[in-house]
C-alpha cells in the first residue's frame, strides 16, 4: 500500500474519532445547560411566591427550596460526570487513534520491507547481468580515478595484460600498460588519451600499443570517457579491443595489394608509385635518387631447360641477395617476368654504381639451389640519376632502360652508366638510315660500355652454368 493512501487513511480515521468526541461532548453539555437553565427558573419562582404569599406558604416554600438545593447538588454531579466523560472520551479516541497509527506503521513496515527486497533483488539481477557483460565482452574494460590509479578492471583487460587482478589494483594504468613504444622510446603521459581525459574531461580515443606482464606489446584501440557523479568527475572508463587481427588483416591486403605474390618485391604500380613520390620529394628539396634496372642472363633458358619452378627459385634467389645487399630504405620492384628496378633514394650515380656491382658480384657468386643442382645464374643492370627536370617516371625508366640495354650488349654480367650522347648518337643513326637504327646503337654501345671483368659463357658473356652436387 502506497504511502500516500495510508496518510490519507490516517487522517480520515482522526477526523472521525475527533468528531465523534466533539459531537457527544456538545449533546452533553447542552443537556447540562438545560438542566441548570429550569433549575434556575425553577428557583427563581420560589423567591418571588416567598415573598408574595402568605406565612401559612412557608412550608411549601422550604420544600422548594429543598428541591432547589437537591438541584444544584445534581448539577455539580453533572457537572463532574461530563468531565469524567470528556477524560474518557479523549482517553479512547487517544488510544484509537494510537492504535490506527501503529496498525498503519506496521503495515506500512511491512510494504516497505517488501518493497525494499524486491529492490535488492532487482539491483542483485542487474549487479549480476553487469558482472556477466563484463566478464563476456571481448574488450577490455577498466576504471581509474581521478589520479589514473586502477579501481577495477574485467576479465578481459586482465587476459591481455596476462596479470592478475590484486597486482593491478591500485596501481597507474599508464605506468603499468602504457610506458614505452614498440622502439623502446618513453610514451610521455601527456600524450596518453587517459591523461587527457582526466585533465580536461572529455572523451579520447586513439591508437595505442600496449603492453603485457611479459613484456610483449599488441596494438589496441582505446577509447576513454569521463566520470561525473553529482556533476564532479570522479575518474574515468578505459576501454580498449585488441587490434592484432585486424592489424595482421590490413597488412596482408596491404601486401597483395603492393608486392608481387612470387618474389615479395613491390609489384609495378607500386614501384611506380614509389619513384613518383621520389621524384616529386627530389623537386621540393633537392638531393640525389638513383634508379637500377637489372635483367637475369638468358632466364629464358632457365625456363626451357629446367621448368619454371627452377625459374621462380632463380627469381627467388634474386630478390634475396637484393634485399641483403640493399638498405631498408632502398625499394626493389619486378617490373615484369625477370626484370626488376631497384630504387636508391640518397645515393648519387657513382654511389648507385658501388651497389649494382656489389650486387652483381653478390648474384654471380652466389648459386640458386635446385633440388641437388647448383645454377649459377648472372644479371645485367642499367644505372642512372633522377634529374629535377623529369616530369614523370617514364623518363628515368627509359634512361635506365636504354643502360641496360647497353649492358646486354656490351656482353651481360656488367653495369652500365646512362650516357646522354647515347640519345644523339641514335637520332643521327636513324636520320641517316631506318634501315640500320637498330643495328647502329648496339655497335657505337659497345664501345661506350666496358666490362670491368672477364666474361664467359654463352653468347660472348652472359653466364649460365649448371653444377651437380657430390653423390
Amino acid at each position: 500500500m502506497p504511502n500516500r493512501l495510508m496518510v490519507l487513511l490516517t487522517g480520515i480515521a482522526l477526523a472521525v474519532i475527533f468528531s465523534v468526541t466533539g459531537y457527544c461532548l456538545s449533546r452533553q453539555i447542552d443537556w447540562h445547560f438545560d438542566t441548570a437553565l429550569a433549575n434556575a427558573s425553577l428557583l427563581h419562582d420560589a423567591r418571588i411566591a416567598r415573598n408574595a404569599v402568605p406565612e401559612r406558604h412557608e412550608r411549601v416554600l422550604q420544600h422548594n427550596i429543598y428541591i432547589n438545593t437537591e438541584m444544584q447538588h445534581m448539577l455539580n454531579e453533572n457537572r463532574k460526570a461530563v468531565l469524567a466523560t470528556t477524560v474518557y472520551a479523549f482517553t479512547a479516541s487517544y488510544f484509537v487513534a494510537l492504535l490506527c497509527i501503529l496498525f498503519l506503521l506496521r503495515l506500512s513496515r511491512r510494504q516497505w520491507k517488501r518493497r525494499l527486497a524486491l529492490s535488492v533483488a532487482e539491483a542483485g539481477k542487474v549487479l549480476q547481468h553487469n558482472t556477466l557483460l563484463l566478464n563476456t565482452t571481448t574488450d577490455g574494460i577498466c576504471s581509474v580515478d581521478n589520479n589514473g590509479n586502477i579501481t577495477s578492471m574485467n576479465r578481459a583487460a586482465l587476459t591481455m595484460h596476462g596479470c592478475a587482478l590484486e597486482e593491478a589494483m591500485g596501481k597507474n594504468l599508464h605506468d603499468l600498460f602504457h610506458h614505452h613504444y614498440p622502439d623502446g622510446r618513453v610514451h610521455p603521459a601527456a600524450n596518453c588519451p587517459l591523461t587527457q581525459t582526466l585533465d580536461d574531461g572529455e572523451v579520447h580515443q586513439s591508437e595505442v600499443w600496449l603492453f603485457r606482464r611479459n613484456g610483449s606489446f599488441f596494438p589496441a584501440r582505446m577509447r576513454v570517457t569521463p566520470i561525473y557523479e553529482r556533476g564532479q568527475k570522479t575518474g574515468a572508463i578505459v576501454i580498449f579491443c585488441d587490434t592484432t587481427e585486424q592489424r595482421n588483416r590490413q597488412e596482408a591486403l596491404l601486401r597483395l595489394a603492393t608486392t608481387d605474390s612470387l618474389t615479395g618485391a613491390s609489384n609495378r604500380r607500386h614501384f611506380f608509385d614509389q619513384l613518383e613520390t621520389e621524384l616529386a620529394r627530389q623537386r621540393r628539396h633537392g638531393g640525389f635518387v638513383s634508379l637500377l634496372m637489372t635483367d637475369l642472363d638468358f632466364f629464358k633458358c632457365v625456363n626451357d631447360d629446367h621448368g619454371h619452378a627452377a625459374g621462380d627459385a632463380v627469381l627467388n634467389h634474386f630478390v634475396h641477395t637484393a634485399q641483403q645487399t640493399m638498405r631498408r630504405s632502398d625499394v626493389i620492384g619486378r617490373i615484369g617476368g625477370e626484370e626488376f628496378a631497384i630504387l636508391l633514394p640518397g645515393d648519387g650515380i657513382y654511389g648507385a654504381r658501388e651497389v649494382a656491382e656489389r650486387l652483381r658480384r653478390t648474384f654471380e657468386t652466389s648459386p640458386t639451389r635446385i633440388g641437388n643442382t647448383l645454377m649459377r645464374v648472372t644479371v645485367s643492370i642499367g644505372i642512372t640519376e633522377l634529374l629535377s627536370t623529369d616530369v614523370g617516371a617514364e623518363e628515368p625508366l627509359r634512361r635506365a632502360d636504354e643502360a641496360l640495354y647497353a649492358a646486354k650488349a656490351a656482353g651481360r654480367n656488367c653495369s652500365v652508366l646512362y650516357d646522354p650522347a647515347w640519345q644523339r648518337n641514335i637520332a643521327q643513326k636513324t636520320a641517316t638510315n631506318e634501315a640500320d637504327a637498330s643495328a647502329q646503337p648496339r655497335q657505337s654501345l659497345q664501345g661506350l660500355a666496358a666490362p670491368e671483368h672477364g666474361q664467359d659463357g654463352v653468347d660472348g658473356g652472359g653466364v649460365l652454368h649448371t653444377e651437380q652436387d657430390d653423390p
